[in-house]
């Protein structure tokens, strides 16, 4: 079962458990009020009252009334209804925040190589150096101001997830300078937000898409709303993967041409280094349909 149907079943399961405690709580009210039970007898009496001379077309009014103020006795002495969400009273559908919450939940706990706890508040850009050196860095500002803008734009592409508008994403550059750390960023600010979205190894994706052949997987992995796959270049090389990978690529692009939906990897290589790893096939969807977004500074693993 995927996500949404899960979150579907637990907020159903959630509302009947809230229905199910009112009404106990009426049950125990009948036992113990005798004007309560009372109230609920006159009321059945002045119903089938009223059916009879609604038939016989006998004048209502005073009936109604009595059943007016019956109803309004009994409400008067009934507790307060508790609901599981207070803001829809558990008559929403799925735009509402209580099934937003179930099933950000959900997502999150799908991840298995997300950590979940952190956000782009946590990417210090106090870690990389104010120098400036073209020559060790490869721009012409310091790392700083450089890892600041790229900070702001993932900001942006997190939060106009879907859009058809914004380029997707190749993040490249020497292993330390916090591309897994923005990965994650992004996937949980779009998590946040009640949408699909799954970030995962490209070590355990295709391990587990082309050698175990997890087919639940690639559905998911090709239909969420923002797939995040981090360090490309490091898994297993075989023809089945690179089969796999192409078909994921050409899925994404027809998603995001569509839908807006967002893909983004991250890798170690260059460009350079990913064409003699990839080929032309695959890097031609890579250079051609994806912003490549270099990370510059020193390991701040190190800091």
């Amino acid at each position: 079962m995927n996500a949404y149907s899960t979150a579907l079943l637990r907020i159903k399961e959630e509302r009947a458990g809230a229905a199910s405690a009112n009404n106990a709580a009426e049950d125990e009210l009948k036992k113990t009020n005798p004007e309560y039970a009372a109230l609920n007898e006159q009321i059945a009496k002045l119903g089938v009252s009223l059916v009879k001379a609604t038939i016989s077309k006998a004048p209502t009014e005073e009936i109604k009334k009595q059943l007016h103020e019956a109803n309004e006795k009994k409400l008067s002495l009934m507790p307060e209804k508790k609901y599981y969400c207070e803001i829809c009273k558990d008559k929403g559908d799925t735009s509402c925040m209580c099934f937003k919450k179930i099933y950000t939940e959900i997502l999150m706990q799908n991840q298995t190589d997300l950590n979940t706890g952190i956000s782009f508040d946590d990417f210090k850009t106090d870690c990389y150096s104010d120098d400036i050196n073209s020559e060790k860095y490869g721009i012409s500002e310091s790392p700083k101001s450089y890892m600041t803008k790229v900070l702001n734009h993932c900001k942006k592409y997190a939060e106009r997830i879907p859009d058809r508008e914004q380029a997707n994403m190749i993040f490249t550059g020497k292993t330390g300078l916090g591309k897994t750390f923005m990965c994650t960023c992004i996937t949980n600010e779009v998590l946040s937000r009640g949408m699909s979205a799954i970030y995962i190894k490209a070590s355990e994706l295709f391990d587990e898409i082309t050698f175990k052949g997890n087919d639940e997987l690639r559905k998911e992995v090709e239909n969420t709303k923002l797939l995040i796959i981090d360090d490309i270049g490091a898994e297993r090389q075989t023809d089945m993967r690179y089969s796999d990978f192409l078909d994921i690529l050409d899925r994404r692009n027809i998603l995001h041409e569509k839908y807006g939906y967002g893909t983004v990897f991250s890798t170690n290589l260059d460009p350079k280094a990913l064409l003699s790893y990839y080929g032309e096939r695959i890097c031609s969807r890579l250079f051609g349909q994806y912003e490549i977004i270099r990370f510059a500074g020193d390991d701040i693993r190190l800091k």
